[in-house]
């Protein structure tokens, strides 16, 4: 049998009521007393959590996006966000992972095969790889040009490479032009194959910049009347802006006789080797 007590009746070590400390709801002094763990009653869905939010308070956090992390947030009221994790961001084999402002992670997909990251604006991005060698060279294909006692420029037809547009075989033929984001230190180079007719002659070469400036020529002197053979191999350095244009020019002195670039795969050309 069990004997009922009241609080008049109890005796040392009895408990005379129950109080709900913090986390916990209910109590009371008689009778049958529950008590509820309020944090459980807090928790509506798996993987919810409770989180403090201030001394003896907390609350609710609901579950976040699957893949998204649990990250430190003193905006947020619990102090606590969920945000896009690394996981949740790349969402294809090859993707990169990259800061596109501060604390804020973003997905660069996988580029096309051959492509090399880059920088653009500020941010890694794809592009195409440059070739190995970067620059132009190109020359006339049988036409024989007169040489006059004035410097003029040669005209070129065709090209053996040109990786980036330095010239065209039709616009303004004479020239190699520095494309946009090219500028840098190139090595220039010639080709040069003429002949002489009936007399001995001299002849000069030179490199024109921009329709202005010489960067660099040589004069030939030709001791043999009708040679057919003569060779001229020309090289220079030079640092050029994009936008700059170099013209290969020749002439033959005065009042002597003829002379004539052959045409023969006569040369002209520039390789970009620094910035």
């Amino acid at each position: 049998m069990t004997r009922s007590r009241d609080n008049a009746t109890n005796v040392a070590g009895d408990i005379s009521g129950i109080t709900a400390g913090v986390g916990l709801s209910g109590g009371g002094l008689s009778g049958n007393v529950t008590v509820t763990n309020s944090m459980a009653t807090a928790i509506d869905q798996k993987a919810d959590l409770v989180v403090g939010t201030a001394a003896d308070t907390f609350s609710r956090l609901a579950v976040g996006t699957d893949n998204h992390t649990l990250i430190a947030d003193s905006s947020a009221a619990t102090g606590l966000s969920y945000a896009a994790g690394s996981k949740a961001t790349l969402t294809t084999t090859g993707d990169v992972l990259y800061a596109s402002s501060a604390n804020t992670p973003a997905r660069l997909g996988i580029g096309s095969s051959g492509q090399v990251l880059t920088v653009a604006s500020g941010i890694p991005s794809w592009a195409s790889a440059s070739a190995n060698a970067v620059g132009v060279f190109c020359y006339i294909d049988n036409n024989a040009i007169a040489l006059s006692t004035t410097f003029t420029d040669f005209n070129f037809t065709d090209e053996y490479f040109d990786t980036d547009g330095f010239h065209d075989n039709t616009t303004n033929n004479n020239r190699l032009t520095v494309p946009a984001g090219l500028g840098g230190l190139y090595i220039v180079l010639a080709r040069i194959n003429f002949d002489t007719i009936n007399v001995k002659i001299q002849v000069q070469f030179r490199w024109h910049k921009n329709g202005a400036g010489t960067i660099g020529g040589y004069w030939f002197s030709v001791y043999e009347a009708n040679n057919p053979d003569n060779y001229l191999n020309m090289i220079t350095f030079e640092r050029l802006n994009a936008g700059d244009y170099l013209t290969l020019q020749g002439k033959r002195q005065t009042a002597q006789g003829g002379c004539r670039i052959t045409g023969n795969g006569d040369g002209f050309g520039m390789i970009r080797i620094g910035a």
